[in-house]
């Protein structure tokens, strides 16, 4: 419904599959909803820019999307599987 693509226990629970439970989300509303009640453990990370900035982020997706890159490839340079940051005038990205 709505053009959402995953289905969000909404008690965290996922054994609890009863209609009433279930909300239809975005792949970053889930992702939120389960660092939100600690489902998830929550990494945040810093990034170190060529021009100077440093910035922290939450979630991989919300610097994907400055970069236009997946959050797969973000999670690869976290990862040191891939320096590709480099080229995005990235020095460091790096887990707090």
């Amino acid at each position: 419904p709505d053009n959402l693509p995953e289905v969000n226990h909404d008690d965290g629970n996922k054994s609890n599959n009863h209609v009433s439970n279930l909300v239809w989300c975005t792949r970053t509303d889930n992702e939120r909803e389960a660092h939100r009640i600690g489902i998830k453990e929550f990494k945040p990370f810093q990034v170190k820019f060529k021009n100077g900035v440093i910035k922290q982020y939450e979630f991989a997706i919300d610097l994907a999307n400055e970069m236009g890159v997946t959050r797969q490839c973000v999670r690869n340079y976290l990862h040191g599987k891939s320096k590709g940051f480099i080229k995005h005038n990235i020095l460091s990205i790096q887990y707090l």
